[in-house]
């Protein structure tokens, strides 16, 4: 059993009411303080300390985040300014994949040449997004922690994954615990969307497609009284 450590951290936390909806065993309740502001707490029973939470806060920031909690759980975070470029296409499979099921796959104990090799790519990528290097991303992307193990639980998994990346796109990878993959191609690309829609359409594939781009600006007061 994971042990419960999420919290919240007060003097950052802005009330936007982010975390309370994604999380998915309504484990957050907003509670009202004796100022009248409103903030997140956690209902230890039933939180599952699956960090969807936590990955949700920084996109109130907008842009790419990169953040860690610290040994006194105080967390740290650094907004990257990624270069214009690219667009992401999310290849979205239409079944729910749990977190905790998602986590339950993993090996409970990791080689320590497959920690070096993400570790490295992590601050590869890093760089790749901020220097506009985008050519960088499909090796920057690559793993050896959780995508083989959790692809199995993706039906169609390989065949999307593959045919992506003959698509001549930046990278591919599966987004989070799953079930969705994401796909890093030029913004000048108009070819990709369409090519992986027939794949996905001649194959009878059960996914839907949905291009995005990156919001720099995060979260809006777009009216205030």
């Amino acid at each position: 059993m994971l042990k419960n450590n999420i919290s919240c951290v007060k003097e950052k936390c802005f009330g936007c009411g982010l975390c309370k909806n994604k999380c998915p065993y309504n484990a957050i309740e907003f509670i009202e303080n004796s100022e009248g502001f409103l903030y997140p707490q956690i209902i230890k029973e039933k939180c599952k300390n699956c960090g969807i939470c936590y990955n949700v806060c920084p996109a109130i920031f907008g842009g790419l985040i990169s953040t860690i909690m610290t040994n006194d759980k105080k967390p740290l975070y650094n907004c990257v300014n990624v270069k214009d470029g690219i667009k992401f296409v999310a290849l979205i499979p239409r079944f729910k994949l749990s977190t905790e099921k998602a986590r339950s796959i993993l090996p409970k104990e990791i080689l320590f040449k497959d920690c070096v090799y993400n570790i490295g790519r992590a601050a590869l990528l890093v760089s790749a997004f901020s220097n506009g290097n985008y050519n960088l991303l499909r090796e920057a992307t690559k793993d050896k922690l959780h995508q083989q193990y959790r692809s199995g639980l993706i039906k169609n998994f390989n065949n999307v994954y593959n045919k992506t990346l003959e698509l001549n796109v930046f990278a591919c990878f599966l987004s989070g615990a799953g079930p969705t993959l994401m796909a890093i191609i030029s913004k000048d690309d108009f070819v990709f969307v369409n090519e992986i829609s027939k794949f996905i359409s001649d194959n009878d594939i059960n996914w839907d497609i949905k291009e995005l781009t990156i919001d720099k600006d995060g979260a809006k007061i777009l009216k205030g009284e």
